[in-house]
């Protein structure tokens, strides 16, 4: 009788299993070493068409051939007001770029970057944000 018991026990396992796990396939971005990182902490993909890719060193713009970088710096107040790049989000006109210093703005039409004007935004970090009609609303920002 034991005998029967292990035999029974055994015999699935001896049996092939055949289910089937879906394939993961990894790819290497043919642009990877033009991004400001390798470390990407969000993509957002606009109207238009471009990839944006935020990075832990900089913002990538990606429009099918090539990577625009960008990069803060202090002595040009019309780039990003940090590296670290949170969220992204868009409405009709602008691109709205979180970052972990601040909210910034890409303006379309004129293809200027620039920190948002509103005090209460700059130097937090805004971690998520939703566009509403003309304008980006951020969800989540961190004051201190």
């Amino acid at each position: 009788m034991r005998t029967l018991i292990w035999l029974l026990c055994l015999i699935p396992m001896a049996l092939p299993c055949h289910a089937s796990a879906p394939r993961i396939r990894s790819v290497m971005f043919p642009f990877a070493s033009e991004l400001p990182s390798n470390e990407i902490t969000d993509i957002f993909q606009d109207s238009t068409g471009f990839i944006w890719l935020g990075t832990s060193n900089g913002l990538g713009r990606y429009d099918g051939h090539n990577v625009q970088t960008v990069l803060s710096d202090y002595r040009c107040p019309e780039r990003l007001t940090d590296n670290r790049i949170t969220c992204f989000a868009e409405d009709e006109r602008q691109v709205w770029i979180g970052t972990f210093k601040g909210l910034n703005v890409y303006d379309k039409k004129t293809m200027v970057f620039r920190p948002y004007p509103h005090k209460a935004l700059q130097h937090v970090c805004v971690c998520s944000m939703y566009a509403y009609a003309a304008c980006a609303i951020p969800a989540t920002a961190i004051f201190g």
